[in-house]
Parts: structure tokens; C-alpha cells; sequence
């Protein structure tokens, strides 16, 4: 009987070391599912932020793509004015007398658009070149001042869009409303 008791009490041990090893497995694999659900919501939000930084590296590669083709443009024209101013020195220097001085008589004379007696080489360049007189090349730089303000206006906004969506709205998310941390 003692034997009994002795198995009897070493069951009942077994019993409870039992229960015990079930409660702290089931306590271990609810600590799992938490953590799995917290490190998925963690790299979840890392996806969304990486998405934002690749949004935001492809608009800047645009804007810098846009940036360089202004500059050679820019240069391209900087290149053909330099070019004409060449040609009208060297026209000006080859000049037989009679033509300088119809080119005083011009410079005597109140600024205007076209003059019927400016030789058909004056004319041609201005036609190639756009250029009649200094409200031209006002109106041309006052266009580029106004061209390179729109240009950076629209690349800031194309960048500052996904920074915000990326690390502003994510911050007001409802999802996380109720008092939750976006840091876990």
C-alpha cells in the first residue's frame, strides 16, 4: 500500500508538472503569435517607407535628367548667341564704309523692330536668332528666370509629395488610431 501512496503521490507530481508544462507552452506560443504579428506590422512599415525612399530617388533622378537637359540647352544657346556674336564682329570689321556708316546712322536711331534699309544679312541673323533689339533679349531672359522657377517649383513638389505621404500620413493612419504607438 505504501507503494500505492508512493506511486500515487509521484502521478499526482507528474500530473501537475504536466499542467504546468502545457500553461507555459501555451503562454510561449501566444508570445510568438504577438511577436510574429508585431514584427510583420514592423516590416510592413518598413516596405511603405522603403517604397516612399524609392518614389522620392526616382522623381530626384527626374529632376536631375531634367536639370541636365536644361543646362545643355542652355549651353546650346549660350553657343549659337556666341557664335552670331562672331559673325556680327567679323561682319562689322568687313564692313566697307558706306555700310559703317549706316550702322552709326542705326545707332543714332530710337530702337525699333525691323528698319526696311538694314542690309539682308542684319536681317537674316535676326531671323535666325530671334533677336531684333534689347526688349528681345529681355523677354527671352526674363522667359528663362521664369522657366527655371517653374522648373524647381514643380521638382519640389514632386519630391515633397512622397515624403509626405511616406512619413506624415502613415502618422495619422486610423488603422493606428486609438492611442497605438507606430513604434512597437
Amino acid at each position: 500500500m505504501a507503494e500505492l501512496k508512493t506511486l500515487q503521490s509521484e502521478l499526482d507530481a507528474l500530473v501537475s508538472h504536466c499542467d504546468e508544462a502545457s500553461r507555459l507552452l501555451a503562454r510561449q506560443t501566444v508570445t510568438n503569435q504577438v511577436s510574429d504579428t508585431l514584427l510583420r506590422a514592423q516590416i510592413e512599415e518598413m516596405e511603405r517607407e522603403l517604397d516612399g525612399v524609392e518614389r522620392i530617388e526616382g522623381t530626384l533622378e527626374a529632376m536631375i535628367g531634367r536639370t541636365t537637359v536644361a543646362k545643355d540647352l542652355i549651353s546650346l544657346e549660350m553657343s549659337k548667341i556666341d557664335a552670331v556674336g562672331q559673325i556680327l564682329s567679323q561682319l562689322g570689321t568687313k564692313l566697307p564704309p558706306r555700310a559703317n556708316k549706316v550702322k552709326e546712322e542705326a545707332s543714332r536711331r530710337p530702337v525699333g523692330r525691323r528698319n526696311p534699309e538694314d542690309p539682308p544679312e542684319t536681317m537674316a541673323l535676326q531671323n535666325l536668332i530671334g533677336v531684333r533689339d534689347a526688349d528681345d533679349i529681355t523677354k527671352f531672359i526674363t522667359k528663362g528666370d521664369r522657366l527655371d522657377k517653374e522648373l524647381f517649383d514643380s521638382s519640389s513638389q514632386s519630391v515633397l509629395g512622397p515624403v509626405l505621404e511616406t512619413y506624415i500620413v502613415p502618422a495619422i493612419d486610423p488603422d493606428r488610431a486609438g492611442g497605438k504607438s507606430s513604434h512597437h
